[in-house]
């Protein structure tokens, strides 16, 4: 199933086919699959991971989509600097 996330009310709807509606408006975000989104996005991403990968592991890191909006990779990376 697709999920996505409504950037305005924070409302998530899953749909078993990519929805060509929800894609084309502003303020839906696709965030995945389920068994992508249960993967441990905790954990930091390798450095060259895409830039779905950097913005789950900043959901699960207590960003928000507000926060990350306009972002890009490397933006992204830079909000989780190496320890």
């Amino acid at each position: 199933m697709f999920i996505y996330r409504n950037a305005n009310t924070g409302d998530e709807v899953e749909r078993e086919e990519r929805s060509p509606r929800l894609d084309h408006l502003n303020n839906w975000t696709l965030i995945g699959r389920p068994e992508e989104r249960d993967a441990d996005a905790s954990q930091r991403p390798a450095r060259n991971a895409s830039e779905k990968a950097w913005r789950a592991h900043a959901l699960a890191n207590g960003r928000t989509e507000d926060e990350l909006a306009g972002l890009k990779r490397d933006d992204l990376v830079a909000l989780f600097p190496e320890e």
